[in-house]
């Protein structure tokens, strides 16, 4: 499996949660391969997620996508002020 970790900036917290709930949990669960993704709680400015994929060939695309603006711009999104920082496919070791 692999997973892509993704790194936000948030400008409001609790719009953020908002818009990760309506508008990126249902865009993720239609991606290729997608098993399972993790949000973190948005603290000081930043957020972080690990989006898992069945294979780096499900993987690779998401992140490459995620860095293009075709899931985020890489400018504020919507009302709720997040922006990309990073998005990186990495091969999961071990799970637990």
């Amino acid at each position: 499996m692999h997973a892509v970790v993704i790194e936000v900036q948030i400008e409001r917290p609790e719009e953020a949660s908002a818009f990760v709930q309506s508008n990126g949990v249902p865009q993720v669960k239609q991606a290729p391969g997608f098993v399972r993704e993790i949000w973190t709680q948005f603290k000081q400015g930043t957020g972080r997620s690990i989006l898992v994929f069945e294979s780096e060939d499900h993987a690779n695309p998401a992140a490459e996508a995620i860095q293009a603006g075709e899931y985020s711009t890489g400018k504020p999104v919507g009302p709720a002020g997040i922006t990309l920082v990073s998005a990186e496919a990495w091969e999961i070791d071990a799970e637990a």
